[in-house]
């Protein structure tokens, strides 16, 4: 029955995604972002859908259940800006109520975003007190929903400046002021409440197995790239541009993904190799790119009529770069960030090399604990041969 429910709930998250969708593709580009409009689909629907996956293969922990409430929070918060759009001319009790819920969706999807790491890996508190970090903003979202409720005039949160407007609460008694004091306080909670995250993530890698280490490094990637993006888009001035909303929505999408690997444990210890490989390939493409707009920019001055051949002969040296290039910088950073399976790698092919010699069976039999042991570093390693016995722990 709870697995009905679940996908039930996906398919209605699904439906409620491709509605916001096309009412945003129906609307003129000055009341919704490309990237928004992207975002306001894809991500609450691979979060509830991973969210849901997470509940059916561990029922007890939180962090679907935050997962599937972040991507409703979500969805909600886009279904809402595109319901209300411009200033009503005549504003109705539902466009009054669509206002006062547009002040707590975004808000609270971000304190369940930041309750996160707070709970991760295991969805549990490390102890009572970080559990008193996540209760004041629970009280201070609840507080925004009542004084936002009752505000003398309410409209709606982070419009453009040339298009502010405000109506007239009638149930409203509370002067405006209050509003931003209660906004005022609950954006300093979500800040205390991500510091709180930050320090617990800490507590729980140094505290943790390496299994809790490599699931806690899957989310700082994730979340790392996040903050790459963001700060790309903003720089670039790209939100609005078909490569900048491809970037958010990836970025975004990422993040849920990531938790659901290492929650599941699905290829767990791959984020090492992930990182180096990524860390890699983004120095190979930022030195290529250098060495591209030098090269164009030198031909250019030397040969000013040739400037396709300026394209032309950087491009092919960029090329003839690319291999070499990247090998030595994957060895390099394989040697400083993930010196262990580096050196297990150069270890195999040591005695995938002597193998090709003429052996006996003692010394194969040698040859492989030697290299077992020194590259997993296992306690005990045994031996068994069909003919011939076998050698026991060593």
């Amino acid at each position: 029955m709870r697995r009905v429910i679940l996908w039930g709930w996906v398919g209605v998250v699904g439906v409620g995604g491709l509605f916001v969708l096309f009412i945003a593709l129906e609307q003129s580009g000055s009341t919704v972002r490309a990237g928004g409009i992207a975002l306001g689909f894809w991500f609450p629907m691979v979060s509830t859908v991973l969210g849901t996956l997470i509940v059916l293969r561990q029922p007890g922990n939180r962090i679907a259940w935050l997962l599937i409430g972040i991507g409703f929070a979500v969805l909600a918060e886009f279904f809402l800006q595109l319901y209300l759009g411009a200033q009503p001319a005549s504003p109705s009790k539902l466009d009054l109520v669509t206002i006062v819920l547009m002040h707590v969706a975004l808000p609270a999807a971000i304190y369940l975003a930041l309750l996160v790491p707070l709970t991760f890996p295991s969805g549990r508190f490390i102890s009572q007190r970080q559990n008193l970090v996540a209760w004041p903003g629970a009280i201070m979202l609840s507080t925004q929903l009542l004084v936002t409720s009752f505000t003398e005039e309410i409209g709606p949160p982070f419009p453009p400046e040339e298009q502010a407007w405000t109506v007239a609460n009638p149930v409203g008694f509370l002067p405006t002021t209050a509003l931003d004091i209660t906004i005022a306080v609950t954006i300093f909670v979500l800040v205390l409440t991500a510091i709180g995250g930050v320090f617990s993530l800490v507590m729980r890698y140094r505290q943790s197995s390496a299994v809790a280490r490599a699931q806690i490094r899957w989310m700082l990637f994730s979340t790392s790239i996040v903050g790459v993006v963001l700060l790309v888009v903003a720089v670039t001035n790209a939100s609005e541009s078909a490569v900048g909303a491809l970037l958010l929505v990836v970025a975004f999408v990422i993040v849920p993904v990531s938790i659901t690997v290492a929650i599941t444990r699905y290829q767990l210890f791959e984020i090492d190799r992930i990182i180096s490989r990524t860390i890699s390939y983004a120095v190979v493409v930022a030195v290529l790119a250098a060495v591209f707009i030098g090269l164009v920019a030198l031909i250019t001055v030397l040969l000013p009529a040739q400037d396709s051949l300026a394209v032309a002969g950087s491009t092919l040296a960029v090329a003839a770069l690319f291999n070499p290039l990247r090998k030595r910088v994957q060895n390099a950073i394989d040697r400083r960030f993930n010196r262990t399976a580096y050196q297990a790698d150069v270890v195999i092919d040591a005695f995938s090399s002597r193998l090709g010699e003429w052996l006996t069976t003692t010394q194969i039999i040698e040859d492989w604990q030697q290299t077992v042991n020194e590259s997993l570093q296992p306690g005990t390693s045994s031996i068994w041969i069909k003919e011939g016995g076998s050698h026991g722990p060593k």
